[in-house]
């Protein structure tokens, strides 16, 4: 993808969390300033724990763009402390590692992993980094099949071939039926 996109890849980025949480309800509402290619936005969300809420949030804001992330689901949450990297005599400072793994529409599951002494940094992290993988294919995709396009009108059959070849791959990740041209 960032071969396709080359300066056009997305990179997003959270910079600043705030979040309330109501141990009652087990409702967590989030506020996050998130950084992308259109500049910094605050987002807002609301779910039943950090994660899911964040999430909300960020396909919200995303979605109505890339509609293909609403082709994926969580599949899998994992946070594992690494004890050898404490500070303190206590611990609680160890870095901890965040994996997420995600499922498209096809079953197909992608993996996003990260390392901080802040769980609910990694955690944020991790979530953006499956958004911005899933908003980048779709944008590769979308590119790709516009060259492919062009290559079949100038009857450019090296170039079909090609973009023929990247389409296969970018297809892998995820249902593109909802996005328009």
């Amino acid at each position: 993808m960032r071969d396709v996109l080359g300066n056009k890849f997305i990179d997003i980025q959270a910079t600043k969390l705030a979040f309330e949480e109501d141990f009652v309800t087990e409702r967590v509402k989030v506020r996050c300033e998130v950084t992308d290619d259109t500049g910094p936005h605050m987002i807002e969300g609301e779910g039943v724990g950090l994660i899911d809420a964040f999430f909300a949030g960020l396909k919200g804001h995303l979605a109505k763009s890339y509609p293909s992330l609403n082709t994926i689901v969580f599949q899998d949450f994992s946070v594992k402390a690494d004890v050898t990297t404490k500070k303190q005599m206590t611990g609680s400072d160890a870095a901890a590692r965040v994996e997420l793994t995600v499922e498209n529409a096809d079953k197909k599951r992608f993996n996003f992993t990260h390392a901080s002494r802040s769980v609910t940094h990694s955690s944020v992290v991790v979530t953006t980094q499956a958004c911005a993988y899933f908003v980048n294919s779709e944008r590769a995709f979308l590119q790709v099949r516009q060259a492919l396009e062009h290559a079949q009108k100038e009857n450019r059959q090296d170039s079909v071939k090609r973009y023929t070849a990247i389409l296969a791959q970018l297809v892998e990740n995820t249902s593109y039926t909802h996005i328009e041209r």
